[in-house]
């Protein structure tokens, strides 16, 4: 889902950035992130910091942010986020 909207809004200045929350660092996340061959970036996030950050409790967490770091959606579902940028 969020390589198809990057691919599509990219030149609207759009930029997914996925985070894996995951205790278990690099070795539980990363075949995840290289099946899905995404071209925007991925952090892993072992210790949670982005979640506690940014009261990031739904799963799949999203937060849609401007060009000048406001959230303008925060924490909810990725779905929905991915809704939200597409305009609905």
């Amino acid at each position: 889902m969020w390589q198809a909207l990057y691919t599509e809004l990219a030149p609207k200045g759009f930029l997914p950035i996925a985070v894996a929350f995951d205790s278990a660092g690099t070795a539980a996340a990363e075949p995840w992130i290289k099946a899905a061959t995404p071209t925007y970036p991925c952090l892993i996030d072992r210790r949670h910091i982005v979640a506690v950050l940014c009261d990031m409790v739904n799963v799949p967490p999203a937060a849609l942010v401007d060009g000048n770091g406001k959230a303008i959606r925060r924490a909810g579902t990725a779905a929905r986020a991915g809704r939200a940028a597409q305009g609905g």
